[in-house]
């Protein structure tokens, strides 16, 4: 394939993805949701922290902590179960 037409295709991919997140973001389920929320759904559709920063208006670094607080709280809420407690 010619590369002027492999990097034609890319672009315009590109183009698209960002026209689908801006679709998501712009979503009323979406209206209330916090940064770090908007941030993983940018992740599941294959966004690096760089483009989610300039989709979303923020800094790359502000996307990297908002990603390690909702990965805390994803863990923090895996271990909440109630354990059975041992007999002394």
């Amino acid at each position: 394939m010619d590369e002027k037409l492999v990097a034609n295709i890319a672009r315009n991919l590109g183009i698209i993805g960002r026209g689908l997140a801006y679709l998501c973001l712009s979503s009323p389920l979406m209206n209330d949701a916090s940064v770090g929320r908007q941030v993983e759904l940018l992740r599941t559709f294959g966004f690096e922290n760089a483009e989610i920063a300039e989709l979303l208006g923020t800094t790359p670094h502000t996307v990297a902590v908002r990603r390690a607080e909702e990965k805390k709280k994803k863990k923090g809420t895996k271990n909440t179960a109630a354990k059975p407690q041992r007999k002394a």
